[in-house]
């Protein structure tokens, strides 16, 4: 009898699981990226002109070598010997943003060097102090992912995914980090610049966002049964 009710167990995990992935294959925009915040960081790099279509329009190496308006600096491939962005070090970078201006952004996710380093006012502590990266520390696709995923975390992502913030209050959040990210309450740049990213298509990222965190948390508690059955088993 025992024997009997651990097949049954089985079978219906089996089942858990395959609906779950049932799920994942059927949308393929879900399926494009394994990361939690994947689907949401994709569309605003595509709202902020980084994709990697737009890199190689404008002779980029990648989306993560993206300087502000597509242009380096005259003596960029003197002072950095050729290298792309994503083979400076954090260091270099900050040279770099220095001789740009205010309009200094840079990499897929276009990080003001206010936000990378900080500022007079709060002492310099930047995403690299929050982070501890060093000087020395490349400033290629893994720390721009990482960086990029910080301001998530600066923007309650956490709090939204839990329902502590609702969606209009989190696309705020969004629309004040990157100026792309249309406002949801008026469907304008927050600061007053072109919108990349429209009210409907920043819904549409979160939306699939948290579709996929729910199919994720699903696949887990399947994966989870499976295990405590197989231990039941021995």
């Amino acid at each position: 009898m025992d024997s009997i009710t651990e097949i049954f167990g089985f079978i219906s995990v089996a089942i858990i699981v395959i609906i779950g992935a049932s799920f994942v294959c059927a949308s393929p925009t879900l399926a494009q990226s394994d990361d939690k915040w994947g689907i949401l960081l994709d569309r605003i790099a595509l709202g902020e002109g980084t994709s990697e279509d737009a890199a190689k329009q404008y002779g980029f190496k990648s989306g993560y070598d993206i300087l502000y308006g597509y242009n380096e600096p005259e003596d960029f491939d003197s002072k950095f010997s050729g290298k792309s962005l994503t083979e400076l070090t954090l260091g270099e970078i900050w040279e770099l943003q220095t001789k740009m201006g205010r309009k200094n952004a840079v990499g897929r996710y276009q990080i003001l060097s206010d936000t990378l380093f900080g500022t007079e006012d709060n002492g310099y502590y930047g995403l690299q102090d929050i982070l501890g990266l060093s000087d020395d520390t490349l400033f290629d696709a893994s720390t721009q992912e990482r960086l990029a995923q910080a301001l998530l975390e600066r923007r309650s992502c956490s709090d939204w995914m839990e329902g502590d913030i609702s969606d209009s209050q989190f696309q705020l959040n969004l629309a004040q980090e990157w100026a792309s990210v249309a406002d949801p309450n008026t469907g304008t740049s927050y600061y007053g610049q072109n919108v990349g990213t429209t009210d409907a298509e920043i819904k549409e990222a979160m939306r699939q966002t948290k579709a996929k965190q729910a199919t994720s948390g699903s696949q887990q508690i399947a994966q989870e049964a499976i295990e405590t059955s197989q231990k039941a088993a021995v």
